[in-house]
């Protein structure tokens, strides 16, 4: 990984001087999974919208809309950003929009917003007609498909709170086509994050293509397919396998267009959590070892139970031991991780929280009133 490479660490440990915690990007990395995509279904009828909540850095985003993706946001501000980087295709997504941010949005013009319920329909129905501005408009649909990934983060289930039935999807699309100011443009699924494995996708796609060959016979024609993101990719490691992916679309490459949001998959590996060794204490067998990051500053081993790799830059060889890694929040579940192997950090040394490119910054928090950390980019 990038972050092994004797240049690499050296940059760090010199960025390490001054306050730690703080995020590094390598943009190297960044590219190169852009770059998977854009490869794998390079040629074919498929465009790719970022999804912004994985890591909404400015500099980042001007990157991805460099390499020709448009933006998924899934709130106002999201929204605004994504206007202000000038992203050229803008999908708007997310269960509870305002009217405020409905109509940046309408106003706007962006591509389409993705519906979540039929209230929301009418919401944008309404406004639309009051300002007299043609709106693009795609629902989703919860394809009730089970995805083999965390609880938390698996989002087509019976009973969850996002997209719609197939019913009301229909309900939505014919009274869409009614009206004089909504623009018919897409369909939209999205299964969850961390999959690992086509075959959801599979199930929920032929569902989707069954729904709108029924679409179809009522004049409804939808060319375009959004299937959401959460192509997986595992914490210590980067993007792989697209290919399996792509060869879920290819059979009806022939009939739609397709669109992805990736997120994860192309942020994820190119983040690093930096942080400096506080104490050490021993506790029966163990050592805990306590960092100046915490959970405000990456939830997600908290959250969801997620062991990110931890590397240490000064390189130890001792023995290695038993070793908790903690840090300084004032909460029992503020640990990064639990009984790993490693050699045991001085004070002062300076340690990597791996993979956290994704939903490491964006979902932080001044908890403890500990402040928002500072974001390098190593080119």
């Amino acid at each position: 990984m990038w972050y092994l490479n004797p240049e690499n660490k050296e940059k760090i440990l010199k960025f390490s001087n001054y306050k730690t915690p703080f995020y590094v990007y390598h943009i190297p990395t960044l590219l190169k999974e852009i770059n998977k995509y854009k490869k794998t279904f390079n040629g074919y009828n498929v465009k790719f919208l970022y999804a912004m909540k994985a890591n909404f850095n400015r500099n980042i985003l001007n990157i991805i809309r460099d390499n020709g993706f448009g933006a998924d946001v899934v709130s106002g501000c999201e929204l605004k950003r994504a206007l202000n980087t000038e992203f050229n295709e803008i999908s708007f997504s997310g269960v509870g929009k305002t009217d405020e941010e409905l109509l940046i949005a309408i106003k706007n013009k962006i591509s389409f917003i993705n519906i979540e319920s039929y209230e929301e329909f009418e919401r944008i129905n309404y406004f639309s007609n009051n300002l007299k501005i043609k709106t693009g408009i795609s629902v989703r649909v919860n394809p009730e498909v089970k995805a083999d990934t965390h609880k938390y983060i698996s989002t087509a289930r019976r009973y969850s709170k996002f997209g719609v039935d197939f019913k009301t999807a229909f309900k939505i699309y014919m009274n869409a086509k009614k009206s004089e100011y909504l623009n018919i443009k897409a369909v939209h699924f999205h299964l969850g994050s961390q999959i690992f494995s086509s075959k959801p996708y599979s199930i929920a796609l032929k569902k989707i293509i069954d729904f709108l060959t029924e679409l179809r016979m009522y004049g409804i024609l939808i060319k375009d397919i959004d299937i959401g993101g959460g192509w997986g990719v595992r914490e210590g490691n980067e993007t792989s396998n697209l290919m399996a992916l792509f060869n879920v679309l290819k059979a009806y490459l022939k009939d739609y267009n397709f669109i992805i949001e990736p997120g994860r998959s192309i942020v994820a590996s190119c983040g690093v959590l930096v942080t400096k060794v506080l104490y050490r204490k021993k506790v029966f067998d163990k050592y805990i070892v306590i960092v100046d990051a915490g959970m405000n500053n990456l939830i997600r081993p908290s959250l969801y139970g997620v062991f990110h790799p931890i590397s240490n830059l000064n390189d130890r060889n001792d023995k290695k031991l038993l070793v908790d890694i903690a840090g300084p929040i004032c909460e029992s579940s503020d640990f990064f991780a639990r009984d790993i192997k490693l050699s045991l950090p001085e004070r002062g040394d300076v340690l990597l929280i791996t993979s956290t490119g994704a939903y490491g910054y964006s979902m932080s928090s001044n908890y403890n009133l500990r402040p928002f950390v500072k974001e390098v980019l190593i080119f």
